[in-house]
Order: structure tokens, then C-alpha cells, then sequence
């Protein structure tokens, strides 16, 4: 994610800035470098050495690989397989990470892809695992209230954590109530589904048997799409 001090370096270097599309600027450097920035990240830029650097800013989002895909030189593109993201130049995929240069066409920073996919793919079915069990606790009523007491990362500091702190609440399946409090401010559930999940949090015992099956899917379809989203994996 980019960093407030970040974002005031950024404006401090501007030359000029021209919107462009919706919460999309393109952004001239005093050096002479030209951004394309989306809300406050600079996705895609154009160094005066000839170098392209792409950072989706940890939000690896539909608009992030639109927008990319539309101001990458005709020969480039992004594209997502099965939640993973990949860049092709010419004929040749990439696996897609932020922070990624290239220049002549090729990435200069690049790595095996085989093995970055293989821990993608890994950690995918772990999260998964993780949702699963979560469900399970959850539906239950075995996890308690959501409070301060929780993982501090997932309660005070929401916006410095990072996704090593989660990798360590799914492999040691540390089921934190404040994650589905996060998880349903990034993707609302409806009034039946908040009525249900405060049921399994013994905030009230009002059952609704019937509706259980609709909230858990929303519950369960905020907590994958939250947990996809802080661990770079598609959203």
C-alpha cells in the first residue's frame, strides 16, 4: 500500500497533473517522469531511463488491471487465471508483482515463476482452509465478541499491517473475531446477514434458521474476498 509519507513526497515532486478518468491522474515528475496514478497509487510509471515500473498498490482489483491494461504499450497486457495475474510482453507471460521493472521488453527484476506461482497456489488453499475453519468456529457460536483484545494488527493498526501478520493468524488458525469486522467494512453484508452474524456472537439469541444459509454465504464470500485482498491474491 502506498504510505501517507509516500503520498506527500509524491505531491511535493509534481510538475503537473492532469485528471484523466475516474480517480485516474497522469502525473509529470519534476525529474521528468510520467505517472499514471489510480486514487493515490502511481501504477503505472515512465522513467526517463527508458525503464516501465507497475505497482498495483496492493489492490489487485478489476479497475487496477483496467486501467493498467489501458495505458501499457499495445505489446503488454495483464491478465487473471485463477485469481493470479500475469503480464504478457510479446508472447511471453510473467507472474505479475508489484514494484515489477522492465525495459527493452523485458522484466529486469524477475524471478522463477513456476515457484512464485506454486506459493500462490499454496497459500490460496491455505486461506482457504483457514475461511473453512473460520465458517465453522463462527457458525458454531464458538469465537467470542469482537474486541480490542484481539490481534492488535487487526484492531488498532489496520492501516500499517501487513500480510505476513495474517500468513501468521492462518497458519496458526487463530481465528480473530475483528477479521470479519474488517472483512464486512470491505464487502457489506446485508441487515439479515449483520442480524445473523451478531446471533453467532451471542449479542442477542433471536435464531433465524431459515435465513442462516443466505448469511452464511455472504459472511463467508466478505471474509475470502478480505482475505484475497490483504494477501495480494485477487479480490
Amino acid at each position: 500500500m502506498t504510505t501517507k509519507k509516500e503520498s506527500i513526497e509524491g505531491l511535493i515532486n509534481i510538475e503537473k497533473s492532469k485528471k484523466i478518468g475516474n480517480n485516474t491522474y497522469e502525473i509529470i515528475y519534476k525529474n521528468g517522469d510520467k505517472s499514471i496514478r489510480l486514487h493515490y497509487t502511481d501504477i503505472l510509471t515512465f522513467k526517463n531511463n527508458g525503464e516501465i515500473i507497475l505497482n498495483s498498490g496492493g489492490w489487485n482489483t478489476n479497475t487496477t488491471k483496467d486501467r493498467l491494461n489501458h495505458y501499457l504499450p499495445s505489446n503488454m497486457f495483464i491478465y487473471q487465471k485463477n485469481f493470479i495475474w500475469y503480464l504478457r510482453i510479446n508472447d511471453k507471460d510473467y507472474l505479475f508483482k508489484d514494484n515489477m521493472r522492465i525495459k527493452n521488453d523485458k522484466v529486469l527484476n524477475y524471478k522463477n515463476p513456476d515457484k512464485e506461482v506454486k506459493k500462490i497456489n499454496k497459500l490460496k488453499k491455505d486461506v482457504d482452509k483457514y475461511i473453512k475453519g473460520y465458517m465453522q468456529k463462527l457458525t458454531n457460536r464458538k469465537l467470542d465478541k469482537p474486541s480490542e483484545s484481539d490481534c492488535f494488527y487487526c484492531t488498532i493498526l489496520k492501516e500499517v499491517k501487513d500480510k505476513e501478520h495474517i500468513k501468521m493468524h492462518i497458519k496458526e488458525s487463530y481465528y480473530v473475531p475483528s477479521l470479519i469486522i474488517n472483512a464486512i467494512k470491505f464487502k457489506p453484508i446485508s441487515p439479515i446477514a449483520r442480524e445473523t452474524l451478531s446471533f453467532y456472537f451471542k449479542y442477542h439469541n433471536n435464531n433465524i434458521e431459515y435465513l442462516k444459509e443466505i448469511a452464511n454465504r455472504q459472511i463467508e464470500s466478505s471474509l475470502k474476498r478480505y482475505l484475497y485482498k490483504e494477501l495480494n491474491l485477487g479480490c
